[in-house]
């Protein structure tokens, strides 16, 4: 049986990329194995990757997370979650702390040492909200960036900066993609990573020198190309 990681991030605050290294160093993870979803600031409006993953379970005994944060946005969540895969027979584990809890583990100081884990994830998880939002509003007084650079820039004195070669690249990758190449396939030809993608699509109107067309007429365009009534020029050797 296989492993599958599971990563939840901010567009804004969090790098998909990272965390999923972390979980890769410490837990054999392939990226074919790999769920994921994006927070837009307070409100969790993707599901796909947890809605996927659940429906999945049966073909892992183990799901790695960074953290316990990452199960759920509160502690009934968290433990709703982790009753989940114990009932499915899945392992959970996380990087930090770096442990495992078995499905079969139903000992009471174990389930105590989870719950404990719970609350403190929880907590932590309010004051690091606490900060976010303290932060943010003091930047955004100042005229700075708030968080992480997006992909293709850099952050000089708190003000983006353009990383030469990088934003070029990024904004023809999404000239392409708007023209109904398949995401995946075009984002690799670019160099732009794949869990890193849809963020960029979504926030191009923001950051870069090309608008995404949208999902609806992507898929439309999309559907043109591959029924052949719209012939693209091939990008390399890259089927797109």
């Amino acid at each position: 049986m296989a492993t599958a990681a599971y990563i939840r991030v901010s567009t804004s605050e969090q790098d998909p990329e990272r965390q999923y290294q972390d979980i890769k160093s410490k837990f054999d993870v392939s990226r074919k194995d790999l769920y994921a979803d994006v927070e837009h600031g307070d409100v969790f409006t993707g599901r796909d990757g947890y809605d996927e993953l659940m429906d999945s379970l049966n073909d892992y005994d183990k799901v790695a997370f960074e953290e316990l944060t990452r199960l759920g946005r509160s502690a009934r969540e968290m433990r709703d979650t982790a009753d989940t895969l114990r009932e499915a027979g899945v392992t959970i584990a996380t990087v930090s702390p770096l442990r495992e809890f078995p499905p079969d583990e139903d000992d009471a100081m174990s389930k105590l040492f989870f719950d404990i884990l719970t609350r403190m994830a929880e907590a932590e998880l309010e004051r690091i909200r606490s900060r976010t939002k303290s932060g943010i509003r003091q930047a955004k007084r100042e005229g700075k960036h708030v968080g992480n650079p997006p992909r293709g820039y850099t952050v000089e004195d708190g003000f983006l900066e353009p990383v030469e070669g990088e934003y070029e690249r990024i904004s023809e990758f999404i000239r392409e993609v708007n023209k109904g190449r398949a995401k995946a396939p075009t984002a690799r030809f670019f160099g732009v990573d794949e869990t890193s993608y849809q963020s960029i699509l979504e926030n191009s109107d923001r950051y870069w020198d090309a608008e995404y067309v949208g999902d609806e007429e992507w898929r439309r365009r999309r559907v043109e190309v591959q029924n052949g009534e719209k012939e693209l020029d091939p990008l390399g050797e890259v089927e797109a």
